[in-house]
């Protein structure tokens, strides 16, 4: 059971690299093989330090039958938000088809943390952000702001997994090795695909399957 929750929970968090593989495909912007293992190694870092904390926290204060609850219920609650989150942007992008502002880097997206996390939040929407230097490849200093941005999307996971118990050391081997490899299937199709209709069930996609995950790991 772990192995297969494993395994969909890895892939729940990296649906978004194809969604963000897709915008690069289509615009012909390279991901080369050092920035993709780079982001690889950051995404499963952040989940490895988030599941230690999900277990630390049920090891000090928290009954394992309780902690499962908790972190099933969290992993749904997140499959909802990022669910509600996806089918708003949708709204937002049929409402609006003017070009997104350029991103904001060093002095000037560092005065708060808050605009730095909207900032980044902002990469996931608009991954071509990432490219400034408007090169058409994604360098390993752009590669790292990306790795960030996606982790941050991902925290909830990696808390819920070290909640539940799952293995810290294969569940950040999936993480990576999955990262890897939804990157170069999202390219894949956007360099076939020009059209954003399978990029725009990304998303959904990561919520409807986190919600089931959760709901499987409460019941099981």
């Amino acid at each position: 059971m772990h192995l297969m929750t494993i395994l969909a929970l890895a892939l729940s968090c990296n649906l978004d690299n194809i969604i963000v593989g897709l915008a690069y495909g289509t615009r012909r912007i390279r991901l080369p093989l050092e920035s993709n293992l780079l982001i690889a190694l950051i995404t499963s870092g952040g989940t490895l330090i988030t599941m230690l904390l999900g277990q630390a926290l049920v090891g000090l204060y928290l009954d394992t039958r309780i902690a499962n609850y908790l972190g099933a219920g969290i992993i749904i609650i997140a499959g909802l938000y990022v669910l509600a989150q996806s089918f708003r942007q949708r709204g937002d992008t049929g409402s609006t088809l003017q070009e997104p502002a350029p991103l904001q880097t060093g002095a000037a997206a560092s005065k708060n943390s808050g605009h730095w996390l909207s900032e980044l939040g902002r990469l996931i929407r608009d991954p071509q952000l990432v490219d400034w230097d408007y090169s058409g490849s994604i360098e390993p200093g752009e590669a790292a702001m990306l790795g960030l941005a996606l982790t941050l999307n991902n925290l909830p996971n990696g808390f819920a997994a070290g909640m539940l118990g799952l293995d810290i050391v294969l569940t950040a081997i999936a993480v990576s090795g999955l990262s890897l490899l939804t990157f170069w299937v999202g390219i894949w199709l956007g360099l076939r695909y020009t059209s954003r209709m399978l990029g725009d069930w990304g998303s959904p996609a990561a919520g409807i399957m986190m919600i089931l995950i959760g709901f499987y790991a409460l019941f099981h």
